[in-house]
């Protein structure tokens, strides 16, 4: 149970690093696109929100294949499909159950169902604050 815990705490940490990585480095992107970050064009909103989602993707997709890649190296699953999709389903909370782990490593799933909500709530956080500071820099333009 303990290798568990450890294995687990350090996932999502790495996880967790990845995630706030990849949302900074969006927002320096943005910013050097011109967004509110830095300032926004009013006519940019789509292709920033658009680009701020990719980097959202992209950092979910990350995490969900370094979960898949830690259970293909503790044996759990044997192909790459089967751990990917366990690791999908579990992210995202949804936990099907019709693929699942041995008693021996059952922790690792509620692992990354928190993984999961903590991802979620930071790549939301992050768009919400994107289409916030978007926004008002159009509201504000348009108003001069």
């Amino acid at each position: 149970m303990l290798t568990q815990l450890i294995i687990g705490g350090a996932t999502i940490l790495l996880n967790m690093g990845v995630m706030v990585g990849i949302v900074a480095l969006a927002m320096n992107v943005l910013r050097k696109m011109g967004h509110p970050f830095g300032a926004s064009a009013s006519g940019r909103f789509f292709a920033t929100f658009s680009g701020a989602v990719l980097f959202v993707v992209l950092a979910n997709t990350l995490c969900i294949w370094i979960w898949a890649i830690l259970f293909l190296g503790l044996n759990v699953f044997s192909q790459i499909e089967e751990s990917l999709y366990f690791s999908i389903t579990s992210y995202t909370t949804v936990g099907y159950g019709d693929i699942v782990v041995g008693k021996e490593w059952r922790l690792l799933a509620g692992f990354i169902s928190v993984n999961g909500l903590l991802a979620f709530g930071v790549a939301t956080a992050f768009l919400f604050e994107v289409m916030r500071q978007t926004s008002g820099r159009r509201r504000n333009n348009e108003h001069s």
